[in-house]
């Protein structure tokens, strides 16, 4: 759910949760101080880049790198309600674009970004069910819900997915749940 920006080298980091499920990280509260921090490859820094106004990037959110226009589309994360968000790394700048239709907000979940068809892809939910696969079309700032016959197990699947450039194919692994407390 972090990005890396190839253009410029980049690992781009968002806050995630600290202090939960009994450990802690110091450098977890540090880095959550802002809405992004990148890590420079080639000179190994961390900046805290600080853009402002910032929204509530939430843990456990779904981010896609979009390679044509050189952004991150954010969307989700558990107990957010921001919506689709977009950062800009040239500028340093978050922008929300408000399409008027949006899936339902969510914990978890992925998305990425289709190279063939210049859309953002986005599936699953880690405590909910969403029957729909996502896309977004970041030039007519449009959401649409597909459905197509054959899909993986949408109920609470902790779904990750991925393009894959070769085959111009959105490859998804989900989590099955067989019964309570059984997964496969």
């Amino acid at each position: 759910q972090h990005v890396f920006d190839s253009v410029r080298g980049l690992y781009i980091r968002f806050p995630a949760f600290s202090g939960n499920h009994g450990w802690q990280w110091w450098r977890e509260i540090y880095l959550n101080d802002s809405s992004i921090w990148v890590y420079d490859l080639e000179s190994n820094v961390w900046r805290n880049r600080q853009p402002l106004p910032a929204p509530h990037v939430a843990p456990l959110r779904c981010a896609a790198w979009d390679w044509d226009r050189e952004t991150v589309v954010v969307f989700g994360g558990e107990g957010s309600s921001e919506g689709t968000v977009i950062y800009d790394p040239y500028r340093n700048e978050w922008t929300w674009p408000k399409p008027s239709v949006q899936p339902a907000f969510r914990s978890g979940g992925q998305m990425t970004y289709d190279l063939t068809q210049r859309i953002h892809v986005l599936f699953g939910a880690q405590f909910s069910e969403d029957p729909y696969t996502w896309v977004y079309d970041p030039k007519g700032n449009r959401w649409e819900a597909r459905r197509s016959e054959l899909m993986p197990p949408t109920n609470q699947n902790d779904a990750v997915v991925t393009y894959d450039p070769w085959h111009g194919v959105i490859l998804a692994i989900v989590k099955i749940s067989e019964g309570e407390g059984e997964n496969l």
